[in-house]
């Protein structure tokens, strides 16, 4: 998406970027951070294991990768997994990650 049209777009989410262009339509990520490149902002994708839901499995990735700076399992992109990231992987559990304009 080039930045000019980016900017004639409607935006849901008020991160600054234009909804058919966002990777994360619902939650705020002026960033764009997707550190696995699955087309879904890490901000709202806590699948880790990209198996299409958020559940135990990804929670115990997070849990063995808890206070490392391990890219896929830190959805705030602060540079290290911590509570925010567990906090933001427990609301999304049992979710499909997303919406994106930019995933299936």
């Amino acid at each position: 998406c080039a930045s000019a049209a980016n900017t004639n777009q409607l935006d849901n989410d008020g991160d600054g970027v234009g909804s058919a262009c966002d990777n994360c339509t619902i939650v705020a990520n002026t960033d764009q951070w997707d550190s696995n490149s699955d087309g879904y902002g890490n901000a709202c994708d806590a699948d880790i294991n990209n198996d299409g839901i958020t559940n135990f499995t990804d929670m115990g990735i997070l849990r063995n990768n808890f206070f490392k700076p391990y890219a896929d399992a830190d959805f705030n992109n602060d540079g290290v997994v911590n509570y925010l990231d567990l906090g933001i992987l427990k609301s999304n559990f049992f979710k499909a990650p997303g919406p994106s304009a930019l995933a299936p």
